[in-house]
């Protein structure tokens, strides 16, 4: 079936900041850095950032900054960024999250995106899916320890940004 109505207006590509901020105005390190392949996915991240602005390092190329988390607690300094599919492909998650740690200095890394191979009976589309570990072929990386105490309370309150939530909610 067709995905759930939103209730959050996306942007479009020409929405976003055409005019790039100088780099020493960044303020680093950053805490988290998304990576978004798909341009949905990329506006999807956008749509949440506070005083969002861009950038332009030669090691990483354009990055879109702002804040998230809510008016009571601490802001969370957030670097948005693209890359290609797959890892070993020139501008690749693989080189552009090494080019992203060396300059950014974040405490995570999170790759945003579809998942896909999931029990289609446990999850629907909509739902958010945050990786325990990080697995390929060869390798099993489980998360430090501090960001696999939040991953357990990740959903902790809350809910969907959706016309309809409390249908998806349930």
């Amino acid at each position: 079936g067709s995905p759930p109505e939103l209730s959050v207006k996306l942007p479009k590509l020409c929405d976003l900041p055409a005019i790039s901020s100088s780099w020493e105005t960044v303020e680093l390190p950053v805490d988290i850095v998304l990576l978004a392949v798909e341009d949905c996915e990329f506006l999807s991240c956008f749509a949440y950032l506070k005083e969002p602005f861009k950038s332009y390092h030669i090691s990483t190329g354009p990055v879109y900054f702002g804040c998230m988390g809510d008016d009571q607690g601490k802001k969370m300094k957030i670097a948005l960024m693209r890359c290609s599919k797959g890892p070993d492909v020139p501008q690749g998650s693989l080189s552009v999250s090494k080019d992203a740690i060396s300059v950014l200095r974040p405490k995570a890394i999170f790759s945003v995106g579809a998942c896909s191979g999931l029990n289609s009976k446990k999850v629907k589309l909509g739902d958010v899916v945050v990786s325990a570990k990080l697995i390929t072929a060869v390798y099993k990386t489980p998360p430090s320890r501090d960001i696999g105490n939040l991953i357990k309370h990740v959903a902790d309150g809350w809910k969907a940004p959706l016309q309809n939530a409390d249908e998806y909610n349930a």
